[in-house]
Formats: structure tokens, sequence, C-alpha cells
């Protein structure tokens, strides 16, 4: 299956879901289960023209090797070598039903927290479609068709946060430790745990840090910031030999995008922000969410010169999957065909965003 034929099928599905309000309570339950294993096939029937599949497929392939034993993350290689016997599509199910599993898990310990303080008429159920449906249309089609081992790092710190939600610290660290057995990147994670247990009281607060986020965006700061650190580092290598040996990594980290401030991915981000802080509840546990999402965004900004940035802000980034469901909640458009309207437009558009990425890079 290529990806045209793939994303296709995904906007057909996130469609469904957004939509899924005309099932009953009991329908949308088979569904939920159903879409569950659905996702998962299509990922693990992807082709090979997906970038980094065939680097996985040859990782698997030497699985047992020594090399990939000192190079390869934990968690990835026992999960590889279980899969052996059972060839590589194994895998790809695998990854993408785990990463489904623990999404849903940590969803729905959110939404019971979410509704201590607020009454909420959007179901569980609808809740989890919703979810599954925000998810695939950016996060889960780039994390489970591409990145593999960072999309489970990424659901590993979703569930931390969801249980420093609920005041279970142990549990978060050991999530965020986890997930740092999949990719080291989850290192974010630790920035996450103490985020969260803050939030923004008045959404006026709200309103002012993302206007120092557009100027900031509006001042190209991300550029500068890294143009200013590597001259900064440089000057200091050629007097101070310790840091010279890092140097190559400091060009390399470094690179800069053509695009930069004018991503679409960031303009896209910053809109979906702008709307999320006009019409922000009253809720503290969307507060929280809130947060962490706008220190993502924060993150973006100041980072969007460098190529591989990505890999870290969108572990705050993927918080707007919550946000994007309770906000459906805080809108209580009662009409049965038009209350999901919003969650289907930002869907919509979140997965050409990620198509278009998938496609320029396999072109």
């Amino acid at each position: 299956m290529d990806v045209l034929e793939l994303s296709t099928v995904i906007i057909i599905i996130n469609t469904i879901c957004c939509f899924s309000n005309i099932f009953n309570r009991k329908s949308r339950a088979v569904l939920l289960r159903f879409y569950v294993i659905l996702y998962a096939v299509l990922f693990s029937m992807r082709s090979f023209e997906f970038p980094d599949t065939s680097e996985y497929y040859n990782i698997f392939l030497n699985a047992w090797s020594e090399k990939i034993r000192m190079n390869a993350e934990p968690l990835n290689i026992i999960i590889m070598r279980i899969c052996y016997l059972g060839g590589f599509r194994t895998l790809l199910f695998l990854y993408t039903f785990m990463n489904e599993c623990v999404l849903l898990k940590a969803s729905s310990m959110i939404y019971r927290l979410y509704c201590k303080g607020t009454q909420i008429w959007i179901k569980k159920e609808e809740m989890q479609l919703l979810v599954l449906c925000s998810y695939f249309s950016y996060f889960g089609f780039l994390y489970n068709a591409v990145i593999l081992r960072e999309g489970a790092a990424i659901s590993m710190v979703f569930l931390g946060a969801a249980y420093a939600m609920d005041q279970k610290t142990l549990k978060s660290v050991f999530c965020v430790f986890a997930g740092m057995l999949f990719h080291l990147s989850a290192f974010a994670g630790i920035l996450i745990l103490f985020v969260i247990r803050f939030h923004v009281s008045h959404k006026r607060t709200f309103k002012i840090w993302y206007f120092a986020v557009i100027m900031l965006w509006a001042c190209n700061a991300g550029t500068i910031l890294f143009e200013s650190f590597r001259s900064l580092f440089l000057y200091l290598a050629r007097y101070i030999p310790f840091l010279s040996r890092y140097t190559y990594y400091v060009y390399y980290v470094s690179t800069t995008r053509s695009d930069g401030m004018y991503s679409k991915k960031d303009i896209l981000f910053l809109l979906i922000a702008a709307y999320l802080v006009m019409h922000s509840t009253r809720n503290l546990y969307y507060k929280k969410l809130m947060t962490v999402f706008m220190t993502g965004i924060m993150c973006m900004v100041l980072l969007n010169s460098l190529y591989l940035a990505y890999r870290f802000y969108d572990y705050f980034l993927i918080f707007i999957v919550p946000l994007l469901v309770f906000h459906t909640d805080y809108t209580k458009i009662k009409i049965a065909s038009g209350r999901n309207t919003i969650a289907l437009g930002v869907n919509m558009l979140l997965s050409v965003a990620v198509i278009r990425y998938i496609l320029s890079v396999i072109v």
C-alpha cells in the first residue's frame, strides 16, 4: 500500500470518527475496537517507499547482531526479537497497536480527571474515537508510518504526563524512563513532568503568552538564537581544546531549514494555538494541558531553524489531541451532525500537512 492509498484511507477513517456521534454508545465501543485493529493493520501493510521503512527492515533482519545490540535502544531490540518469527509486518503492527493502547489508556485517565471539575456531555467512547482520529491526523501518521522508535517514546511520555496529572509521581517517572528506552529524545518528558504540575490561572495570561510567541516568531528569533549560539561556540572552541571535539556536532545539529519561520507546520500550529487560546476553558486539567501545549509552541518558534528540532517539541505539541477533544465538548454545539465540525476541520488540515511532508521526502 503506497502513501497515497494509505493517506486516502486515513482521511476517510478520520472523517467517520469525527462524526461518530451518529452511533449509540454500544456501537461506538465496537467501532473503537475495530478502528484500533484497522489502523494497526493499515500501517503494517505500508510499502517500503515510506521514509525509514527500509532502514527499519534492515535493522529487523539483524536484530540478533552485536552491532544492533550496541547501537539500538533496549526496548526496541526486545520487541524486534519477540516479533522476529512473525516477520517484519508483525513488528509494524505491534508498534502501532501498542501506541494506540497507551494513548487510549492515557486519554481515559485525563478524561476521568477532566470530568471531576466540569460537567461534560461528550461520552467516553466518543472521546476515545475523537482522540484516535486527532492522533492519526498528524502524530499517529508520522510516528507510526515513519519514525517508529520515537513514536513509542512519545506515547510513553504522554502516559507519564497523565499519571503526573493524577498525582502518581512514581508511575509518571517510570513511563518517561521507559520512553527513553525506546528513544533518548524522551528526555523531553522530564521537562513535561515539571511543566504539567503548574498551570496558567487566567485566560489573559495565555493571550499575553501567545502574543509573546508571535513576536518571537515575527522576529525570526529561532534563527537568530542558533546563529548566535553557533558563532559563540565556534569562537570558544578556538581557545578551549575540550570544545573542539564537538565542533562537528554543532555544524550538524545546527543545520538550518530553508523554510524556517515560514514552515507550513509552524504556521498551522500557531493558528490552532490562537483558536485554543481564545476559547480556553476554566477547567484545571484543561489549563494544565494547555500550559504544556503552549510550552511546545514556544519551543517550536525558538527551534524552528533546526531540521530535527521537531523530534523534541512534538512531545509537547501532541497535547493538542486531548485539547481538541475537550474543546469539542466546550463548544456545546447541539447539532448532531455539526458539533464535531471544528475537530474535523483541524484534523483534515493536519492530515494534509503530514501527507505533504511524507510525499516531499519520497519525491
